[in-house]
């Protein structure tokens, strides 16, 4: 899967309340797409591939899930607003040899307190990295997998958020 979404997911609440907060930080100054999938969406492509995907052999039982829409992470920033009620959060676009350097310190305070972080070097260099998506054809085609739109599941994913008061 890619970037996996959802009201249990911790690691994308910060997103989250950045852009209810008006801001939306981008890691890079270039405009790199992400593909996304909702948890739920990833649960039942992985039960319906179990139950009557193709077994793993030479290129075969691989499947990609992932959302239609692929924003770029500004983008991205805009569609949770929108799935969230608020207006468009200010995009504030960061080098990325300034989030490597957050990157750097986030890693060595974790790891000091041991305790993991949102921004570790791993994270930064896949965000720096270029685009990161995939297509999910085959798994439409073959187990007739069908993700609701990203917009319903941001919307979903903010509410939930919300809800548990860390939004």
């Amino acid at each position: 899967p890619p970037m996996v979404l959802g009201d249990g997911d911790r690691w994308a609440v910060p997103l989250f309340k950045s852009v209810a907060r008006g801001t939306h930080v981008t890691p890079t100054l270039r405009d790199h797409r992400v593909s996304l999938v909702h948890v739920r969406d990833l649960a039942t492509a992985i039960v319906t591939a179990g139950m009557w995907g193709e077994r793993v052999g030479d290129d075969t039982g691989m499947y990609y899930v992932a959302a239609d829409e692929r924003p770029t992470y500004a983008e991205l920033g805009a569609m949770i607003a929108r799935a969230m009620g608020l207006p468009p959060p200010r995009v504030v676009r960061s080098p990325a040899l300034a989030t490597g350097v957050l990157a750097f310190f986030g890693e060595v305070v974790a790891r000091i307190r041991d305790q993991p972080t949102m921004l570790n070097m791993d994270k930064w260099r896949e965000a720096t990295a270029g685009s990161w998506i995939c297509d999910a054809t085959k798994a439409r085609g073959e187990l007739g997998w069908t993700p609701a739109p990203l917009i319903e599941r941001l919307g979903e994913t903010g509410r939930a958020y919300r809800e548990a008061g860390l939004v």
